[in-house]
């Protein structure tokens, strides 16, 4: 579906995609490819992508955790955007799958880096092709603990 997606951006009057966890079974390179065709595609629209891949994550302009509660016989959900700070934290642990640690901040702070030049690269590359200007997208991600903890999901949004 992404790859169909990216194809028809350019033709597509829809202003706004949502992808639930495109990026399933995949890691790594492929993840990182993801996150940054993903990012592309939100030059032209607005894209909204659950995820809980920091190589996808990690591409988002804005970063949501969205963190599930249960008290008293209730569930509730709770979506707050991070700072650079902890974006920088929850990244980490997702990468590291631990709180806080050194080596997991280094990893996400490189990602983060890599991410940010790859989507200043694109930008760049499409309005140097005169194909219009790029929106100044943005984009989203969410996320909590690990499925046994706090329940968590990223959620990616551009445009």
């Amino acid at each position: 579906m992404l790859a169909l997606e990216v194809a028809l951006a350019g033709s597509d009057p829809v202003p706004t995609m949502v992808f639930d966890e495109v990026d399933a079974g995949v890691g790594g390179r492929a993840a990182v490819e993801i996150g940054r065709r993903l990012a592309r595609l939100a030059l032209r629209h607005q894209v909204i992508v659950v995820t809980h891949l920091p190589q996808v994550a990690a591409y988002a302009d804005r970063h949501l955790v969205v963190s599930k509660s249960r008290g008293g016989g209730r569930t509730s959900s709770d979506v707050r955007t991070l700072a650079d700070g902890e974006r920088i934290v929850e990244l980490a642990r997702m990468l590291a799958g631990l709180d806080d640690t050194d080596t997991g901040r280094a990893h996400a702070e490189e990602l983060l880096g890599a991410a940010r030049a790859h989507r200043e690269a694109d930008r760049a590359e499409l309005n140097g092709r005169g194909n219009g200007a790029a929106r100044d997208g943005s984009v989203t991600a969410a996320g909590g603990g690990s499925r046994a903890g706090r329940s968590g999901r990223k959620v990616t949004a551009r445009g």
